[in-house]
């Protein structure tokens, strides 16, 4: 009997349906894991925090791998990754309108993505979060302003400057700023694993504030952006 509470925070921690989780675990599809996680998303799971030997010999830690992939599959992502530099073939459309809307190519989006070593998804989802255009400026009620397809902080720029990117590079080239958005998400997750779900998603909102209500809200505004993929 697979523990109750360890199912409920999987439930909880990635919007998946209690009922769903005990199908998955009572399904007899090979796999591995409690949860019958299919081999091709260790390597995604590795890079998103959750080791091979945690998804095959960890009880909770399977049933929240198990969570993450059914809740990535409801977005839309129902291809299986063959590498998890590949992003999934359902994810293209979400990569292409956003890149089209911010100025860019898709590759831009996928590349960045691959390069830090970010799921597609989860750049895909902060990018639409922000929402920005090439050479768009958002100020805010701090005296700062954000800029671009992934709205780079002007508090970045001092940093940024001292590796020779402009202020000026940011707005006029959409690729170089999701880059840089990408590279800051980067630094933000800071190598927070998904099997501590409330870091996971704090490390997320950090990218747009670390002050708790205000991460909080950035959270649930990516996770809605997420599940929203499949229906862009």
């Amino acid at each position: 009997m697979v523990s109750a509470a360890c199912v409920s925070t999987a439930s909880t921690a990635y919007d998946v349906p209690q009922p769903a989780i005990y199908r998955q675990i009572d399904a007899a599809s090979g796999g591995v894991g409690v949860m019958h996680v299919p081999t091709d998303w260790l390597p995604v799971l590795a890079r998103v925090g959750f080791s091979a030997d945690e998804v095959t010999a960890d009880e909770c830690k399977g049933i929240l791998a198990g969570a993450w992939v059914m809740a990535f599959e409801r977005m839309g992502e129902k291809a299986k990754p063959q590498t998890p530099a590949v992003p999934p073939s359902s994810a293209a459309p979400s990569v292409a309108r956003l890149a089209a809307h911010g100025g860019a190519a898709p590759e831009c989006i996928t590349g960045a993505a691959q390069y830090y070593h970010l799921p597609v998804s989860l750049l895909v989802g902060v990018l639409a979060t922000e929402y920005g255009q090439n050479g768009q400026v958002s100020h805010n009620a701090n005296g700062t302003y954000d800029m671009g397809p992934a709205q780079i902080n002007s508090s970045w720029l001092p940093r940024l400057e001292g590796a020779g990117i402009t202020r000026s590079m940011l707005l006029s080239n959409a690729c170089l700023n999701i880059a840089v958005g990408a590279w800051i998400l980067a630094q933000a997750m800071d190598g927070a694993s998904p099997a501590d779900p409330a870091e996971f998603w704090r490390h997320i909102g950090n990218y747009n504030s670390h002050t708790p209500q205000f991460n909080l809200t950035y959270q649930r505004r990516v996770w809605q952006k997420l599940q929203q993929q499949n229906g862009d």
